[in-house]
């Protein structure tokens, strides 16, 4: 895809309009998976210097990988599409709000592992669902443009993943520290 939306002078408002709400939503992902990447790094932190398995060290280093395609999936798009990576948008500034107290929650020394995992859980499902994924999916195909949903819902399908793990991280380590 080069520039296709900028070189398509033919596009109707309606199309014009999802377009600009998906250039909006694409720059808010940005951030929300940079703040991702930082928070995944803070709990691979946390996990090790907790001496924590090799599995969870392993898992997370995943999701932490998977997390930098989706930001430079996400920056990629943004860029053939003419835009910045950094359109500003009320939604952009609620999330680096959101993501700065799960980050001082993760970093907390004296907030335990499961704690960690439960803000996070909590950062994922309002990224994937409500800011992400699947309202760019459903802008693309509006705009017309469904050559991008393919990789979105590929990613949307890692990021379930990402949050079954955690969710499987949560229980474990509630049932581990009431034993």
């Amino acid at each position: 895809m080069e520039n296709k939306i900028v070189a398509e002078a033919d596009l109707g408002i309606k199309e014009r309009c999802f377009v600009s709400s998906l250039l909006e939503t694409l720059s808010e992902c940005i951030v929300y998976e940079r703040a991702q990447l930082i928070l995944y790094t803070a709990l691979f932190d946390k996990a090790r210097s907790l001496r924590r398995g090799k599995m969870l060290l392993d898992e997370l280093s995943f999701i932490r990988d998977q997390k930098l395609d989706h930001f430079q999936l996400f920056t990629e798009f943004a860029a053939q599409m003419g835009s910045p990576a950094s359109v500003e948008s009320c939604g952009m500034h609620a999330f680096h709000a959101v993501s700065r107290n799960v980050l001082e929650i993760v970093r907390h020394p004296y907030s335990a592992l499961a704690q960690s995992f439960s803000v996070l859980l909590s950062s994922e499902l309002t990224g994937n669902f409500y800011l992400c994924w699947q309202r760019l999916i459903q802008l693309a195909e509006n705009a017309g443009l469904e050559e991008l949903t393919g990789p979105f819902e590929q990613a949307l399908q890692s990021e379930m993943q990402h949050n079954e793990i955690i969710r499987q991280r949560l229980t474990e380590e509630v049932f581990d520290e009431a034993a």
